[in-house]
């Protein structure tokens, strides 16, 4: 289900998985009527930042429920909403909340801790039945003037929605931190450089890890980051050396620029299948990094965002990847097959450079642009099928590819730009296509395996160096073309076409 288009959910719609936990989607802003009902074995719900209302009787008669925690942004919880959830123990109620509706927790048995929100209008049978109940809510609160208003026991507490972490707490003797429930945001640069950290337990209330948060904690380990976290900003784990697993939860959407950069441990990574970003540099530097499983709806992938990983040998580009960016795969040398999806459009400057044991590439048939140094000193590529929506080949486009012995050159190009497939010492025979009008400078030049060169009648126009050092070749064009004054002019053998 997308959750940017669905706003309600309703009965059915959505199951709980095999461990009885169930992650509702962002983008639903309201839990209909019995959307969860009598589903016995639910013990576990995550709901998004989206929600602004929960239906009545959405989970009536749940009754391995054991701990709720509704997000900031909630305004009402309906009529009988929790009714006979018997396990019910503990309730954060946010400050947003302003309705509560009759017997909302009624016949929760056992229900022993309901946080609640300030000035909230909560209707007076929210909790009607057997309820065993103590409320903790921030002093002066209706929350506190409710209680006593019906005998409730009371208990006063700080108010923990928005509560950031900061530099505190310390880590505990062991070096691990521990974040204490309640806080939702890690901020900016708060542990960075500590490395004295071993280990981070963060909180199933947080959502956000700030930028640069845990820059250089090059003691870290491992890094479990909790379900409902929804954004790990710029940085934010950049430069922790140690750091060899790490694993990030479903509700992730956002992984910012550099985020894991120059963690020259780790070794595989995988991102979930709800992630919508995925900054540029994000794995920059990771030199032991050897798998990567990237989510199928990714539709870019950005500059230099695995640059340098010159362990990575396995990953699979997904079906929606409509870009890779300029030095995205850069040197990563132990790469040996790229094999592109079919709605691929574009492939940046630089972003296969120094690829040396890539072997393989297939490039689709839409693919559109090719950026100058795209395949450069690819040396194990050994043969090309370029699509034909190429119009030009970019400049150092495959400079240095020397195991290159076969190109089938795109129906449609018109332009080889400068050293474009200069130092292709394998490079036997090419076959130019009708249409192509120009060869710059150096576009074949050091080619020394060069032995034969057929070209169109509609070229106009080739650069004198365009086969510098090509001895050995011979051109062949029709009778009277352009093609045949130039290899007179330059001195190339020629043959008629």
């Amino acid at each position: 289900m997308d959750g940017k288009e669905k706003k309600n959910l309703k009965l059915g719609e959505l199951r709980p998985d095999p461990d009885g936990r169930v992650v509702i989607p962002e983008g639903v802003t309201e839990l209909e009527p019995m959307a969860f009902a009598l589903q016995g074995f639910l013990t576990q719900v995550d709901f998004p930042q989206s929600l602004r209302k929960i239906g009545e009787k959405a989970f009536v008669c749940c009754t391995e429920l054991t701990h709720l925690e509704f997000p900031h942004g909630l305004r009402e919880i309906g009529p009988d909403a929790f009714q006979c959830c018997f396990r019910l123990t503990e309730v954060h109620i946010p400050a947003s909340v302003e309705k509560i509706g009759r017997d909302a927790f009624g016949s929760c048995g056992r229900l022993i801790r309901v946080q609640h929100p300030e000035e909230s209008e909560a209707t007076e049978e929210a909790v009607e039945g057997d309820t065993a109940l103590t409320i903790h809510a921030p002093a002066g609160s209706y929350a506190q003037r409710w209680a006593e208003k019906h005998g409730i026991p009371f208990e006063a507490e700080e108010e923990k929605e928005n509560r950031p972490c900061l530099t505190t707490p310390e880590p505990e003797e062991d070096h691990v931190l521990v974040i204490p429930e309640g806080v939702l945001e890690v901020e900016e640069m708060a542990f960075a450089e500590r490395t004295d950290l071993t280990g981070v337990v963060f909180p199933t209330s947080l959502r956000k890890i700030g930028r640069g948060a845990f820059y250089g904690c090059m003691g870290l380990t491992q890094v479990s980051l909790p379900q409902g976290v929804t954004q790990v900003e710029d940085s934010a784990f950049a430069a922790c050396t140690g750091l060899t697993g790490v694993t990030l939860p479903e509700s992730l959407r956002e992984l910012g620029s550099g985020a894991f950069a120059n963690c020259t441990s780790l070794t595989r990574i995988a991102l979930p299948e709800g992630l919508e970003q995925l900054g540029a540099f994000a794995f920059l530097g990771c030199a032991a990094l050897e798998e990567v499983t990237l989510p199928e709806g990714l539709r870019e992938i950005r500059e230099e965002t695995f640059s340098g990983c010159v362990s990575l040998r396995r990953f699979h580009l997904p079906a929606l990847l409509r870009d890779i960016g300029k030095r995205a795969f850069e040197n990563c040398a132990a790469l040996t097959v790229a094999d592109f999806p079919a709605g691929l459009e574009r492939v940046g400057a630089h972003a296969f450079r120094g690829c040396t044991g890539l072997l393989a590439a297939s490039l689709p048939a839409g693919l559109t642009e090719l950026g100058d140094w795209a395949f450069f000193g690819c040396t194990g590529l050994s043969a090309l099928r370029l699509p034909d929506g190429l119009t030009e080949l970019g400049e150092e486009v495959f400079h240095g590819c020397t195991g290159l012995m076969e190109v089938r050159f795109p129906a449609g190009l018109k332009v080889i730009r400068e050293y474009a497939l200069e130092g292709c010492t394998d490079l036997r025979s090419v076959e130019l296509p009708e249409g192509l009008t120009e060869l710059r400078s150096f576009a074949f030049s050091g080619c020394t395996g060069l032995r034969e060169v057929t070209l169109p009648g509609s070229v106009e126009r080739i650069a004198p160096s365009a086969f510098l050092k090509c001895e050995q070749v011979t051109l062949r064009a029709p009778a009277g073309s352009y093609a045949q004054a130039f290899a007179e002019r330059e001195g190339l053998a020629f043959r008629p076409l």
